[in-house]
């Protein structure tokens, strides 16, 4: 088992992390700290967003009608995605577990409606550990 810890800041667009993956991987996921949405303070949990959700606001990812979940995508090759890909992104949250599917880099990101980072501040701590595939 291997194991990386970074800050993950709210305001960037996604984060490339120092994970990298090998299908059938396991991800423990482990995010302390609070960061802010405009003025909604949160975990890597988010917050209830559905106030948001009935107006037709939805983040990035719909997720169940949270908003500003820590987020995660392994990205195969590792190369910067220029897009969202809603199927291949998943909720971390302050904690969780992933089995990996494909091999490649990890990126986060708190998930809030696009275009709206410019008002997100502060950053939560991320834990990885990685456990290879048996």
């Amino acid at each position: 088992m291997t194991t990386d810890t970074f800050p993950v800041r709210a305001h960037a667009m996604r984060v490339a992390t120092p994970v990298w993956v090998e299908a059938g991987d396991t991800l423990s996921f482990q995010a302390s700290g609070t960061w802010v949405d405009a003025v909604v303070r949160c975990s890597a949990d988010g917050y209830d967003g559905s106030v948001f959700y009935a107006l037709g606001q939805v983040p990035r990812i719909p997720d169940g009608g949270r908003y500003f979940r820590l987020m995660g995508r392994v990205v195969p090759g590792g190369a910067q995605p220029a897009t969202d890909d809603i199927a291949a992104t998943f909720p971390i949250g302050t904690a969780s577990n992933r089995a990996c599917p494909e091999a490649g880099r990890l990126f986060v990101f708190v998930n809030d409606k696009a275009g709206f980072h410019w008002n997100d501040r502060g950053a939560i701590v991320l834990t990885v550990a990685r456990t290879p595939a048996a």
